[in-house]
């Protein structure tokens, strides 16, 4: 009986620290004149609350917008300088050949309450919502 009691107790807890952790990854694909670009959407909840995001976006520029390249990789390099001096938050940017990468991290266990409302990040939405809005935005989620 012991045993059994012991059993049901770990069954439990193992139960309810799997449920405190999840995650969220979102992606996207689209086309248009300058490229093909893939989003990617990473976000972890603890306790149903978001406490880190990362947000990833390749373009690969089309042939005919190749004269324009390094016009991009310096448009993408002004959105990513208003992040710049945020605590909490990590970005970075690489090129080559005709692909631009973008990577922002979020740690909003680390960020201030201006700079989540800033991004748009409400950290208390529910995994359910989040993947909602991201879905209606036209990302399969899982």
């Amino acid at each position: 009986m012991r045993i059994v009691k012991l059993f049901v107790i770990f069954i439990f807890c193992a139960l309810l620290s799997g449920c405190g952790k999840q995650s969220l990854m979102c992606t996207k694909e689209e086309s248009n004149d300058t490229g093909k670009i893939k989003y990617n959407v990473s976000i972890s909840f603890e306790n149903k609350v978001i406490t880190k995001a990362s947000l990833e976006t390749i373009m690969n520029v089309s042939d005919d917008y190749k004269d324009y390249f390094l016009v991009m990789t310096g448009r993408f390099k002004d959105i990513l300088s208003s992040y710049e001096g945020k605590k909490g938050v990590e970005t970075d940017i690489s090129s080559s050949g005709d692909e631009i990468k973008t990577i922002i991290k979020f740690n909003l266990e680390k960020m201030n309450d201006k700079d989540k409302k800033n991004t748009g990040f409400d950290s208390n939405g529910s995994k359910k919502s989040i993947k909602s809005y991201y879905e209606k935005e036209g990302f399969t989620c899982k």
